[in-house]
């Protein structure tokens, strides 16, 4: 069933806005492989077209087509009148007049074409992060507040993210200040189950922990079902 990803034999409109994002190039092809029907490594107009039509109708059903118009042929039959034979008798008879008589055409039947009730076409909004939101965690423009850092004073990390389900439970940020190992820290969050797309700082904390020099960072976010978002790099000065 083309755009059926989670293989539920049902196509959701989260689903097509996934096949949507395919299509444009923002999601990779690996998070619906249902959207690609000949293999081919993208999705195409047709196997888009194809993923509504099992939204509207169900999977496996071939959409209806109108019947053909009907052509009424009226046929008028009559009947001929016929000349009577007078009897012969003394007082002459005058001859019976026939009346024709007409068998009335018969009317056309008409069929009536059902009329399809109209869909509405759900809105998507744009992201921040660039493209349409989906349904899969996205970050984008990581930044460190402030660059550089105080060892006296305060850190605290910037980052756009959209999520069209807004199940996001966890983001994490990794902190490399070689030549020591890397240092990460998950904060859980609590899904809002609804559409996230903005910009979030995190809560400033004491950046005197962090030793002298430069850092790489890294975030990435998880959702509920466990999929994870893109991962966001930048670097910061410790001064």
């Amino acid at each position: 069933c083309i755009g059926d990803c989670n293989g539920d034999g049902v196509v959701t409109v989260n689903e097509l806005i996934l096949g949507v994002n395919i299509a444009l190039g923002h999601t990779p092809v690996t998070a619906c492989a249902a959207f690609d029907a000949n293999h081919d490594g993208m999705v195409t107009i047709s196997e888009l077209i194809a993923g509504v039509n099992n939204l509207l109708y169900g999977c496996g059903v071939t959409p209806p087509t109108p019947p053909p118009t009907p052509t009424a042929t009226a046929t008028q039959t009559a009947t001929s009148s016929t000349s009577a034979t007078p009897l012969a008798t003394d007082t002459p008879t005058p001859p019976p007049i026939d009346t024709p008589t007409a068998t009335p055409s018969q009317s056309p039947t008409r069929t009536a074409v059902p009329t399809k009730s109209a869909t509405r076409t759900p809105t998507v909004p744009m992201s921040v992060c660039g493209g349409f939101v989906g349904p899969l965690p996205v970050l984008c423009n990581l930044t460190i507040i402030p660059n550089p850092v105080s060892r006296s004073g305060t850190i605290a990390f910037r980052f756009g993210v959209s999520d069209l389900n807004g199940d996001i439970n966890a983001i994490c940020i990794e902190l490399v200040h070689p030549p020591l190992e890397p240092q990460t820290t998950c904060t859980p969050l609590a899904p809002t189950n609804h559409l996230i797309n903005g910009f979030t700082t995190t809560t400033p904390v004491s950046a005197s922990p962090l030793a002298f020099g430069g850092y790489n960072v890294a975030a990435r976010a998880f959702d509920a079902a466990g999929n994870a978002s893109n991962i966001i790099t930048t670097t910061f000065q410790v001064q």
